[in-house]
């Protein structure tokens, strides 16, 4: 996520070279900042979502294995993951698709 604000921040300084109105630099802070501000907030949803998920039956504990709780993850369709991983839930949160993590 660091990289994406570092590439946010170049392209910033790349249009800032092409603006001189004050105007159109003081949107350009803005979009930069709407940015950082939408980060901040969206990593705390994905606990929020993923409490929400537990509270609603979405999500189920299955057991711990190596220190880890797994979770059960149940689909609209029926489809049901098993022995998920919270930090695999929450990238599934984050991007919409399920994936097993080996690296775990």
């Amino acid at each position: 996520m660091a990289t994406f604000y570092i590439l946010k921040v170049l392209a910033f300084e790349q249009e800032l070279k092409h603006y001189t109105n004050a105007t159109h630099i003081l949107s350009m802070i803005l979009n930069c900042l709407f940015f950082v501000f939408i980060h901040l907030i969206y990593k705390p949803m994905t606990k929020v979502i993923f409490i929400w998920l537990m509270l609603t039956g979405q999500v189920k504990y299955q057991q711990t294995m190596d220190g880890r709780k797994q979770y059960a993850l149940f689909f609209e369709d029926g489809k049901v993951v098993d022995y998920a991983t919270k930090h695999e839930i929450y990238e599934y949160i984050e991007t919409g698709t399920f994936e097993y993590d080996e690296d775990l």
